[in-house]
């Protein structure tokens, strides 16, 4: 385990941030070279409640993966590794079959078809 005082800095950094946004809390984890150098929750899972955030806290973060899945991928196009005009089923084979192939333009621009998760009712 690295040393407080790095610990100490990260946890200032944190703390910053969410004051300086006014977040009510937040939860992260920090690793360098495959450890663990820092993982807790900081302010409140639950203000109402007095619930406080912790390492293990689950929070809903919905659409706000989007933009990180689209970044991911276009640098994988910058790289060479995919393609906007592939199918979807050359990376995900188990996939149900469509009637139309599914490029991963479409998955990007979300006019694939493909249902959103939030209308299966099991979910």
């Amino acid at each position: 385990m690295p040393d407080a005082t790095i610990q100490d800095q990260i946890d200032a950094i944190i703390e910053n941030a969410i004051n300086e946004i006014q977040l009510v809390g937040a939860s992260g984890g920090v690793m360098r070279n495959n450890e663990v150098i820092l993982a807790r929750g900081y302010g409140y899972a639950d203000l109402n409640k007095k619930v406080e955030a912790t390492e293990h806290t689950v929070y809903r973060i919905g659409s706000i993966t989007k933009q990180f899945t689209a970044l991911a991928i276009m640098v994988l196009v910058e790289q060479g590794k995919v393609n906007l005009n592939d199918i979807m089923l050359d990376y995900l084979p188990n996939y149900p079959q469509r009637d139309h192939k599914v490029t991963i333009d479409q998955l990007l621009n979300h006019t694939s078809g493909i249902k959103s998760y939030t209308d299966i009712e099991k979910f």
